[in-house]
């Protein structure tokens, strides 16, 4: 399969009516034509200031937003509704407090009425997968922030889709502990063979993940600059000292400078 026929997006724009003050509306773009490729199996991050529309351009691809103009494909075929081959994961903690992780993780397919045993085991192996073997009967409470969200992860990894939607999951972690669950990431993204769509605002979290980022404006969100980023395949924190990754975040620095100076100015 080509790139051109995995996922598309081309000329994708978002327009909202806002209501005013006097009752009347006013439209307000918040993503400008947006043209990108995510090939099959890469790795993906969008990086941008406050506001821009990341998170809306996510949850177009998605499905879970109406896109104004344009077009989303995957495999040559639009995006109009949530799709079993994209799987979702939210910045804010979307577990239920009152399953524990194995039940979380089988919420999903059971929703598909797959067979119950089956649904044990899919979600047993997904757990294992992120690193919470002995932890299938753990309620969220009981569980850190980062482990949380790594049964949030594994319960789109149960849903086996093609992509995995990702949305800041890591907000909500220490500085430290999210570059930790980083490299689990990338490890899980390499046991699996998944296409990750990645959010943040970290730009040292961007350049540590990703093969790819993709640099969007202050609003109406578009995309400035796609960066490749040529570092090891295998890579730990140590990489953080490196000559060329300091190199990435400086130069993303520099961008997302100008972004946020151009969001200030039109405040």
């Amino acid at each position: 399969m080509s790139a051109t026929e995995f996922l598309e997006l081309k000329d994708v724009s978002k327009v909202y009516a806002v209501r005013q003050k006097d009752g009347s509306t006013q439209r307000i773009e918040v993503v400008h034509e947006v043209t990108q490729t995510v090939p099959e199996g890469h790795f993906v991050t969008v990086v941008g200031p406050s506001g821009c529309g990341k998170s809306t351009l996510l949850s177009m691809i998605a499905g879970l937003n109406s896109i104004s103009s344009g077009q989303l494909l995957l495999k040559g075929k639009p995006i109009t509704a949530p799709h079993p081959s994209l799987g979702m994961v939210f910045q804010e903690e979307s577990i239920f407090p009152w399953m524990n992780s194995l039940e979380n993780v089988s919420f999903g397919l059971e929703m598909q009425d797959v067979p119950k045993q089956q649904c044990r085991e899919r979600a047993q192996e997904a757990l294992n997968l992120v690193g919470l073997k002995g932890f299938e009967y753990s309620y969220p409470k009981e569980l850190s922030g980062g482990m949380r969200q790594r049964v949030a992860i594994a319960r789109a990894l149960a849903l086996d889709p093609d992509i995995l939607l990702m949305d800041e999951p890591f907000a909500a972690v220490d500085p430290q502990s999210r570059m930790f669950i980083g490299t689990e990431l990338r490890r899980i993204w390499s046991a699996t063979g998944k296409t990750i769509l990645f959010i943040t605002h970290d730009i040292n979290e961007a350049v540590f993940l990703s093969q790819e980022i993709w640099v969007m404006s202050s609003r109406p969100g578009r995309i400035t600059e796609t960066i490749k980023i040529d570092l090891p395949d295998e890579r730990d924190i140590s990489i953080l000292g490196s000559d060329a990754y300091t190199q990435y975040t400086g130069h993303l620095w520099n961008a997302m400078r100008s972004e946020w100076e151009a969001t200030q100015e039109s405040a």
